[in-house]
């Protein structure tokens, strides 16, 4: 039985590579980098930070980010406050898990010891009556 030669993984690690390695796929690398320094300079409160960028797709690349950025809070930091309502949705319960589960399994005690009482009862005889 023959086997795979040591070099055929690198054969497929530099086809992967080339194939995903084309140039649009480096244009857009170049404009989320772009993107992405001007939306950081707004949230670093850089907001006369020039445009560093000669190249026109990158020009707008950073000025789409930094208009971006004024316009939404950075959501990577955990510095902005949030003022949700606890019960934001119907489901969100208003008791705490272990008492909510706590009344379920004493209900369910209670119903299954109900239910086994009566059938006891159903399936006595008068004779067995004291």
């Amino acid at each position: 039985m023959d086997t795979a030669e040591p070099d055929s993984a690198r054969w497929w690690t530099r086809w992967r590579l080339k194939r995903n390695s084309s140039p649009a796929d480096a244009q857009v690398a170049l404009w989320k980098a772009a993107w992405l320094r001007g939306a950081n300079a707004v949230w670093q409160q850089q907001n006369k930070a020039t445009n560093p960028f000669d190249s026109e797709m990158q020009r707008s690349a950073w000025q789409a980010g930094a208009k971006w950025a004024r316009e939404n809070p950075n959501r990577r930091t955990n510095g902005t406050s949030r003022f949700a309502h606890p019960q934001r949705r119907a489901s969100d319960a208003k008791l705490p898990t272990v008492l909510k589960r706590a009344v379920a399994v004493s209900a369910t005690t209670l119903t299954l010891y109900a239910i086994s009482k009566t059938l006891w009862r159903m399936k006595r005889t008068p004779d067995d009556t004291p």
